[in-house]
């Protein structure tokens, strides 16, 4: 079934406009550098990593599961900035849906030729912090409209990904922290793919999930984290198993509890070391200080990082390494390479770019700058 793809354009403010906001980006960057170098020299002086915490978006794209209308199917979503692509295959047509992300709204859309009756799927959700829901709509001129509830949740991604990590048993409080697949199944057989992020605090475990943060007392062979808030309670009983762990989510609200079970499987990260590592970073790029702003996203593994740009003409990709606080890369950049190397800050990175070959190399100020961290709801699904 061939698909014929309608692009969303995105609207421009005025160029004016857009060169003031540049200059006053560029005026806050240079006064973070310096505190971020002031900041710097007193960590070195006490022996301490002078690298700053990253303070970004985290990047959401990745794999998901679309379930709509109760049934699972395999779905792909790509997030640039505004920019969004919802892939979902379904008996066999998986031509992407594409549209806007803005505040926590996804709205997609692809509409098929007059060969295929002007068939037109779309998706309109709400991001929780975790999971979009909504709905999923088809229309034809022979079939009429269709419409389904869809929630996507989100597959090894968002910090996880790759093979299961097996673990001793009795479970050792130093094996616990990491991220974790997640899989909810209730009785009627729903079932819901997400993750959690598991957390040490002094002999206190601490799992954020769902958009909630639960908490209990560290054991090695049985954990119960609970949330609590008002009149709902969540209770999570889980024993050790060589991937992660398996037990039962009961949750109450108002006398009324609804019981999933649990599985939990921790993710092989590569090796990387506090969590804030093994994240997609987003950042607005700007490059010779003037527009247009760019979508930059930094992917770390440990201090290796690679680079993604997508420049007006394609996506530049360079890997390099992020070690002490100086983020170093090179990729290939039409017949030539591409190459950064930027001091960190705490509203980003800011440094030179680097493009060409031989004689013709040219070099620019580039700027990665903050985007605004989403937060996680406190009502997701479930």
């Amino acid at each position: 079934m061939l698909l014929s793809i309608e692009r969303a354009k995105k609207s421009r403010s005025g160029q004016t406009f857009k060169l003031l906001s540049v200059l006053a980006l560029v005026a806050l960057v240079s006064a973070g550098t310096a505190m971020a170098q002031s900041a710097a020299e007193r960590e070195s002086a006490s022996g301490e990593s002078n690298v700053i915490p990253v303070h970004t978006e985290v990047d959401i794209s990745g794999r998901y599961n679309a379930n709509i209308g109760g049934e699972n199917f395999p779905a792909t979503l790509d997030i640039w900035g505004t920019a969004a692509t919802l892939k979902v295959s379904m008996d066999g047509q998986d031509k992407p849906m594409e549209g806007m992300f803005v505040r926590d709204v996804l709205k997609v859309m692809s509409r098929y030729g007059a060969e295929n009756f002007n068939l037109t799927t779309a998706v309109q959700a709400n991001f929780d912090g975790v999971n979009f829901q909504g709905l999923y709509r088809r229309a034809d001129t022979k079939l009429g409209q269709v419409q389904a509830p869809i929630l996507l949740t989100p597959i090894d991604h968002g910090g996880g990904g790759g093979d299961w990590v097996k673990m001793q048993l009795p479970r050792r409080m130093p094996d616990i922290p990491g991220n974790y697949g997640m899989v909810l199944k209730k009785e009627d057989g729903t079932e819901i793919n997400t993750y959690a992020q598991i957390e040490n605090d002094g002999m206190t475990i601490k799992i954020k999930a769902g958009g909630r943060e639960y908490s209990c007392d560290y054991s090695g062979k049985e954990i119960a984290p609970v949330y609590w808030q008002g009149t709902r309670m969540d209770t999570f009983k889980l024993t050790p198993t060589e991937s992660g762990f398996r037990g039962t989510l009961t949750k109450e609200t108002g006398g009324k509890e609804e019981t999933f079970e649990a599985v939990m499987v921790k993710q092989d990260d590569g090796g990387a070391g506090g969590h804030d590592e093994r994240y997609t970073y987003v950042y607005d790029v700007i490059i010779n200080n003037g527009p247009p702003v760019l979508i930059g996203k930094l992917r770390l593994v440990n201090e290796d990082a690679t680079l993604t740009i997508k420049m007006p003409d394609r996506k530049l990709t360079m890997e390099g390494s992020l070690v002490e606080g100086i983020l170093s890369a090179t990729g290939k950049y039409g017949p030539g390479t591409g190459s950064i190397r930027a001091q960190q800050n705490p509203n980003g990175f800011m440094g030179v770019f680097r493009k060409g070959s031989g004689t013709m190399i040219q070099d620019f100020p580039i700027i990665l700058k903050n985007r605004p961290q989403r937060g996680l709801s406190a009502g997701p699904s479930w």
